[in-house]
């Protein structure tokens, strides 16, 4: 399953959307959408609502502690500066699953 955190955009086909940080934690966690194949974040996801940024610091601390499997890690938000914070987080994530071995 793939997983598309965005609150205006609909997902690509194929892709199961959530509109929040919560919820997709949820889902990488314990979702039906988990063992996730792929994941891509908007970051600004509206008025009281913590940033897709959030998610990715989220994978990447999963990713030290071997709660989470790889995967695929995009982001799709049109905010050039969180999108660098969320890919410097992805390849975190990245580093610890090559270190790992999964």
């Amino acid at each position: 399953m793939k997983l598309w955190l965005d609150d205006e955009r609909d997902a690509p086909e194929g892709w199961h959307r959530v509109r929040g940080v919560l919820q997709t934690i949820h889902e990488l966690m314990y979702g039906e959408t988990y063992p996730c194949e792929e994941v891509s974040l908007d970051n600004d996801l509206g008025a009281g609502e913590p940033e897709g940024y959030v998610v990715a610091e989220f994978i990447a601390f999963a990713a030290r502690h071997g709660l989470l499997p790889r995967m695929k890690l995009a982001a799709h938000t049109q905010n050039v500066v969180a999108k660098k914070r969320i890919e410097q987080a992805f390849y975190e994530a990245q580093a610890s699953w090559d270190w790992r071995g999964v």
